[in-house]
């Protein structure tokens, strides 16, 4: 999509594309980004929260309504009619640190009790966000286009992801939890204070591009296929390791 702007000096439209050049009057301002449609919309958070789906609705607003996040796992069940939000409401809900959207039947939570979410299109714009628990869903290729460098600990476990390449897009995660899904090789990441990795019960059979986490402190990486152990060498802060 090209986007373009108004020059008030010569009334002339400038076309905005990645690193171009925008001439302003006498001068010329260097764009580093392209204005996407998710650019606008948060520009107007109205159009924002109204372009999000019904189950996406109901986990921000409760998120938002009950900070605490074992409070809200009570209230969700109650809380499915959202009432009209003002403009300040969402943008309250833009800042949120944390989502909780976990279907764990130890929780009390049995299969068909709750809609199990199949996209995380609800938190592209939550560039606040610390902490995001998306366990026990339908999710299954996570694809992100946005970049948070707040989002502190991920938990995805029960769900069908294959890939962890997403998780570039968050360079200063401290947790992970991505047990019970179908991965098969550890990415190339690039965490840089990575202490906690869960990726146990998964297919992973080469474990060599672990030697870039050399943060970690704790790692899970029980029932996998795991064939060659190179790698493990380079955790010199390793406390806790567990493969078989």
């Amino acid at each position: 999509m090209q986007d373009k702007i108004q020059d008030n000096t010569n009334n002339s439209l400038v076309p905005l594309g990645s690193k171009g050049l925008v001439r302003l009057g006498n001068s010329i301002a260097i764009i580093e980004k392209i204005l996407t449609e998710s650019d606008l919309q948060l520009s107007n958070p109205i159009n924002w929260w109204n372009s999000l789906n019904s189950i996406w609705k109901i986990i921000l607003y409760n998120s938002y309504k009950f900070k605490n996040y074992e409070h809200l796992i009570s209230l969700l069940e109650n809380s499915t009619q959202i009432p009209e939000l003002s403009k300040d409401e969402i943008e309250n809900i833009l800042k949120i640190e944390r989502v909780f959207y976990n279907n764990d039947p130890a929780d009390g939570y049995y299969e068909n009790d709750y809609e199990r979410l199949t996209d995380v299109i609800g938190i592209k714009q939550l560039t606040k966000l610390k902490y995001l628990d998306l366990g026990w869903n339908n999710l299954t290729e996570i694809n992100f286009n946005f970049f948070n460098p707040s989002l502190l600990e991920f938990s995805g476990e029960h769900n069908k992801i294959s890939n962890l390449n997403f998780l570039n897009n968050f360079p200063n995660l401290e947790s992970i939890r991505l047990d019970y899904n179908s991965i098969s090789e550890i990415s190339d990441l690039k965490l840089r204070v990575i202490k906690h990795l869960n990726l146990g019960c998964n297919k992973i059979t080469n474990v060599e591009n672990i030697q870039n986490l050399k943060t970690l402190e704790e790692v899970s990486l029980y029932n996998n296929e795991i064939e060659d152990l190179n790698g493990f060498e380079a955790l010199v802060n390793i406390r806790s390791l567990s493969i078989f």
